[in-house]
């Protein structure tokens, strides 16, 4: 009795890891559409610093500088605080039609 309750303590654990080895093998399989494409519904945020065109004041530079960077967080936050509080700074409007 002790050995066959012992020999079980002892297969019990090994059987759960081969298990659980063989789930973790199985790859990723993105899910798909009815027309076998990516599934990409859901919530997406497009949301980025990084304008579309590259301004020409950068040149050839392959990055900013760390100042340029603390300049344009600075301004996002800052837009973002606009946008969080309704829109209404105080500021006047900075160039474009008021209408």
């Amino acid at each position: 009795m002790r050995r066959a309750l012992g020999t079980a303590l002892c297969v019990a654990p090994v059987a759960v890891t081969a298990a659980l080895a063989q789930l973790k093998a199985t790859a990723y399989k993105a899910p798909r559409t009815a027309f076998g494409q990516p599934d990409l519904s859901g919530c997406w945020s497009n949301s980025t610093l990084t304008p579309p065109m590259r301004p020409a004041a950068y040149g050839a530079r392959a990055a900013h500088t760390p100042e340029e960077v603390k300049r344009m967080e600075a301004g996002a936050r800052a837009e973002e605080a606009e946008k969080a509080a309704g829109g209404k700074t105080g500021a006047a409007p900075t160039g474009g039609s008021t209408n």
